[in-house]
């Protein structure tokens, strides 16, 4: 593994410092633009305490998935607004029930009723 120095020492000092490996994982370099997209559109309901639109924000999402597969691979198709929003969006082979998903997991774990979330 390549390493990187713990803490910073100055040229003259004659400690040795520690390293720590760098991982090729590591959060800063593999960033998945859908899920940033997804969690910066929860954040706006969460901010406001309003969780009734965590649900209309799984069903927003779903439909722009549903017009980006319908649009792909159509030639002379206009972009959709999922493309326009997450450039590196790739191709969607199955339908994503988000809605579902979101009522399915809040029934199992509250977390709209939650006022923090970790």
């Amino acid at each position: 593994f390549p390493s990187r120095p713990l803490h910073a020492r100055d040229e003259a000092s004659t400690t040795m410092t520690a390293y720590a490996p760098v991982s090729a994982y590591a959060p800063q370099t593999r960033r998945d633009l859908l899920i940033e997209h997804i969690k910066g559109e929860l954040y706006h309901g969460f901010a406001l305490g309003l969780p009734q639109t965590y649900g209309e924000t799984m069903a927003k999402l779903e439909r722009m998935i549903e017009e980006h597969r319908a649009l792909d691979g159509v030639p002379g198709a206009r972009v959709s607004r999922l493309k326009e929003l997450v450039p590196t969006i790739g191709r969607f082979h199955t339908p994503l029930p988000l809605e579902e998903a979101w009522r399915r997991y809040d029934f199992k774990y509250c977390v709209s009723a939650r006022s923090q979330v970790p």
